[in-house]
Parts: structure tokens; C-alpha cells; sequence
């Protein structure tokens, strides 16, 4: 008999909080027999439900009973499992500043994998990688972001957690780590980015450190960025 007890698992909806279970799925307000499911027993019910659907023999009004309770529980229960994307962007991680190679496609990804391998060399970092690749078109005047997606959300905040150390190291000075962002979050970095630009090029030191415009001191303050009268002329 196995006694090996799981870890502890973390959810979210993107939401709310973050709720833990060992092992299994959480969610407040739910009947219990949800909350426990294991992610085992919800692809297994997935089957079945499409098994449902596409049995003739099987009356409509059934059909759309299981339907529907499918639905509440993919929808509410897990709806981490349902966003894959989503899921990956939780355990990736971009990195900038990495040369990009711009020689044959099968050399170039090549490169960018082992260069992901080396900055978790480099943070005594032990995972292995799902898989790294460069975002957006490939251009000449400009090196794109790494994207690298790791293995679990832990091995995702190990690294971001060890993240400032690497430019610390020679031949890692350029070269920045930051966690996978939406939509909305990427266009909140882009503003505060532009911000820090705009106001260094009129003389002020700062930077956006943990999505906070700070002073480029050790360790950062936060700015006041209502005293900044330059900011009227974006």
C-alpha cells in the first residue's frame, strides 16, 4: 500500500484568492463531492460526458441534464483546467536581454532552449523546461523576450524569487526575468515602462520594480509620481 502523502495543491480561478487542498481541488460554496475531485476524476467525467452526448440511445432531456451539471462543474470547479493558456502564462516565465540566434530555425531554438537551461544553471535552479521560445516575429533591429514554461507554478516562483541575483553575475547584467502577464497586466507594464523612460530622459532615476515605480536605489522607494509635473506633457 502507498501511504506517500500529496502536496499540497493551489488553485485559482484568476478571481479570487487562491484556495490549497491536499491533493485535490477547493472551492468555497461548493457540494463536497466537488470540492474533492481530483483532476484524475475530472478528465475521467469529462469522457463520460462526451461518451453521454454521443450515445443515440440516451433520451435528450438526459443529455442535457448531464449537459448542464457538466458545464457548472468545469466552469466553476476547475476552471484552471479549462484556460490552458492561462495555466501555462501561472508557470512561465520572460526573459529579456538573451542574443537571439539568426541562423536556421532548428539552430535557433536550439540556442534558446540551452540559454534558458543556463540562467537555471546559473540560480542553482533544479527543473527541467517544458519548453522556451522567442515571442512575436523575428527582427533584425531587436533581440525578442524568451519565453520559458516550467514545470509547476513552484518552480515558476523559485525562479522569480532568485530572479535579482542574476544581474549581480557577469554576462547577466542586460538581462531581465519577469512572470508571464495578461493582457491587461502587460498593458499596465508597457504604462509604467513608458513612464520610467520618459521621466529618465528628463533626468529622474527609476525604474518599475515589483509593477511599482520605484527610485533606482538599494533598497527602491516608491515614487510620488504627482510631483512629477513632466508627466503632463504624455
Amino acid at each position: 500500500m502507498n501511504n506517500k502523502k500529496l502536496l499540497p495543491r493551489k488553485y485559482s480561478d484568476g478571481n479570487s484568492e487562491i484556495f490549497e487542498e491536499d491533493g485535490n481541488n477547493f472551492h468555497p460554496g461548493l457540494p463536497n463531492g466537488i470540492t474533492t475531485m481530483s483532476r484524475e476524476t475530472y478528465y475521467q467525467m469529462m469522457q463520460f460526458a462526451l461518451a453521454i452526448q454521443q450515445d443515440c440511445t440516451i433520451a435528450p432531456s438526459i443529455k442535457g441534464l448531464i449537459l448542464m451539471m457538466w458545464t457548472f462543474i468545469r466552469h466553476t470547479a476547475f476552471p484552471q483546467l479549462i484556460n490552458p493558456r492561462e495555466l501555462e502564462r501561472q508557470r512561465s516565465i520572460v526573459v529579456s536581454g538573451i542574443p537571439e540566434f539568426l541562423g536556421k530555425p532548428s539552430i535557433s531554438c536550439k540556442a534558446d532552449r540551452q540559454a534558458a537551461k543556463n540562467i537555471l544553471d546559473t540560480l542553482r535552479i533544479q527543473c527541467p523546461i517544458i519548453t522556451a521560445y522567442r515571442l512575436g516575429p523575428k527582427r533584425r533591429d531587436k533581440t525578442r523576450p524568451l519565453k520559458v514554461v516550467l514545470p509547476s507554478s513552484g518552480h515558476h516562483k523559485d525562479v522569480l524569487g532568485r530572479a535579482a541575483k542574476l544581474r549581480e553575475i557577469p554576462d547577466y547584467e542586460n538581462v531581465f526575468i519577469r512572470p508571464a502577464l495578461t493582457q491587461r497586466q502587460l498593458k499596465s507594464d508597457s504604462k509604467q515602462r513608458d513612464i520610467c523612460r520618459f521621466l529618465n530622459q528628463r533626468g529622474h532615476n527609476v525604474v518599475v520594480y515589483s509593477n511599482v515605480i520605484c527610485t533606482r536605489t538599494d533598497p527602491p522607494i516608491p515614487v510620488n509620481l504627482s510631483k512629477f509635473s513632466e508627466l503632463a506633457e504624455m
